[in-house]
């Protein structure tokens, strides 16, 4: 649940980002899409893993010319093999869930992907819709925004940007995930009158292994749910 006063995280738009993504998002009242930072080959903005065949597998998104010297609003979807790509998946999914509980719930969010991608040109827009499409299901209803729609602050880098959209937001309280405790100041946050948090998660490390997706396709949406509030900040 969302704190009473104005909070917000900013994280780059993964690919049916891990559970503990969905954490932060829910954790807080404003979720920033950090959209037109660079393109990192080989990391979660086009690709996730699954199960397959008892083993961890990536499942990526196809996209055209990727390159690092690209933000990510600028790096396109491969639109004449998506659909392929996706039917493939849907189908190993079948096989490799199918004693999954909620299988057909899986299934049913691909379909959603597949019907609406013509809709969107670059990753960042499908990764948003994808987002907000399972913060639907598990009933979240924070605020979702692009960073290069309300903010011109891209010169701007690192902890200094940050908090310029924290200044921008009129935030109170900031919070991050756990893995960049070693990037911010909280006595820098502080001197501008907002707070630093790291959400913590207090759930088993295989949540933050995989996709949302095995997830959802594994557990009840009502567990999934209270599992949610399975963390504290620090």
């Amino acid at each position: 649940m969302a704190n009473t006063y104005k909070t917000i995280a900013i994280m780059q738009p993964y690919f049916l980002p891990y559970f503990g993504y969905f954490q932060l998002i829910n954790a807080v009242d404003t979720f920033v899409l950090y959209n037109d930072v660079q393109f990192i080959k080989q990391g979660w903005i086009n690709r996730n893993r699954i199960i397959i065949n008892n083993n961890a597998q990536f499942i990526t998104v196809p996209l055209l010319k990727v390159s690092s010297n690209k933000k990510i609003n600028e790096t396109e979807i491969n639109h004449a093999q998506f659909s392929f790509w996706l039917s493939k998946l849907s189908k190993t999914l079948q096989q490799s869930y199918k004693k999954a509980i909620n299988l057909d719930m899986g299934i049913d969010l691909l379909n959603t992907i597949n019907n609406s991608v013509k809709e969107f040109s670059t990753i960042d827009q499908l990764n948003k819709f994808v987002i907000k499409q399972i913060c639907q299901y598990l009933d979240i209803s924070t605020m979702i925004e692009d960073s290069s729609i309300l903010f011109n602050n891209s010169s701007l880098k690192g902890q200094d940007r940050i908090l310029d959209i924290c200044k921008e937001l009129s935030s109170e309280r900031y919070i991050n995930a756990i893995g960049g405790k070693e990037l911010y100041s909280k006595e820098a946050f502080l001197s501008k009158g907002i707070e630093l948090g790291f959400i913590n998660s207090e759930l088993e490390p295989e949540s933050f292994s995989y996709s949302i997706l095995h997830a959802i396709m594994l557990e009840d949406k009502d567990q999934l749910k209270r599992k949610l509030n399975s963390y504290h900040v620090s």
